[in-house]
């Protein structure tokens, strides 16, 4: 770490040290690459077309003038050293063709958090115009009453040029049982438990293309992984320094939420969908989601770090 980068890592954690309760505390990843699962067409045999099930890790990334430029990161391994994989959240769209008519998103939390703490879910409809509505409860609660199906497993890691990433994946990319996979190789969930050093954090995790999955007549796919416990001595440190950055965020995140939850507690729902200012601001939650339709993503032809 040079100068430069180490001013820069101080200056991160006096930021987070000066959040107030009235603030959401910035989330410190410099890049959030999510799993989508899409059909692709491909040539098979005789020159025929055929959708064939695929999948890639997807970014965005806002302009200046507020849209938005959608990334799809090639089919090439990476590899980052995991430093924290207990984090959940709600995040998911539903679409009629190539156009978006429902989106949704919560606040993140621990696993250790998520029993005794609800999620504070958005739910907004196709209008742009129109503010998101604000939802309490748990994941169940949640799932039952608005028909939510996106919750997601959140891994934070750190790459070899010392950036901050986080990775957002289909629940079942990580919890299925390895009966699923056994022509595929284990799932995190296998990787973790036989891990003899407390599990994937600090373990280097390789992304390896992604396995096609069917329950019924749908056809998925999940991002394929490798671990391994081994890390150079460079890739420790910043292992350690993010994760030190990832904790003081965190710490002051879920505070901040869950004081706004207890202004939530007790107001009347509608009122609060209305916009009032008095309920806080609208960043409390947490980010903004960043949801759009599924057309016109640019095929990057390296990974983004």
């Amino acid at each position: 770490m040079n100068a430069e980068e180490a001013r820069k890592k101080l200056e991160e954690k006096r930021k987070l040290q000066q959040i107030g309760s009235t603030t959401i505390a910035p989330n410190p990843a410099q890049l959030t690459l999510k799993w989508s699962f899409f059909n692709e067409e491909v040539t098979i045999d005789g020159g025929r077309k055929a959708n064939l099930p695929s999948g890639a890790f997807q970014y965005q990334e806002k302009q200046p003038d507020g849209t938005w430029v959608k990334h799809r990161v090639p089919q090439k391994k990476f590899a980052i050293a995991v430093i924290d994989h207990s984090f959940v959240q709600i995040n998911g769209s539903e679409f009629e063709g190539q156009r978006m008519v429902r989106s949704y998103w919560s606040n993140e939390m621990r696993m250790s958090d998520v029993m005794t703490t609800p999620f504070m879910l958005k739910i907004k409809g196709a209008d742009k115009e129109a503010k998101p509505t604000t939802h309490i409860g748990s994941y169940k609660e949640l799932k039952d009453q608005y028909d939510i199906k996106g919750r997601m497993h959140v891994i934070y890691g750190v790459t070899p040029q010392g950036k901050l990433v986080k990775l957002v994946l289909p629940y079942y990319s990580y919890s299925l049982g390895s009966e699923k996979f056994k022509t595929h190789g284990d799932t995190l969930l296998d990787a973790d438990r036989k891990s003899d050093k407390g599990g994937l954090t600090n373990c280097l995790l390789t992304y390896d293309g992604f396995h096609e999955l069917k329950t019924g007549s749908t056809t998925y796919t999940a991002p394929k992984f490798k671990f391994d416990e081994l890390m150079n001595d460079e890739m420790v440190i910043l292992a350690a320094e993010a994760s030190d950055v990832l904790d003081s965020w965190y710490d002051e995140y879920h505070k901040s939420n869950l004081s706004y939850l207890a202004k939530l507690e007790g107001k009347i729902p509608d009122e609060y969908n209305q916009g009032s200012s008095q309920h806080g601001s609208e960043n409390q939650v947490t980010t903004e989601s960043t949801e759009s339709d599924d057309s016109d993503w640019q095929e990057d032809d390296s990974i983004p770090f």
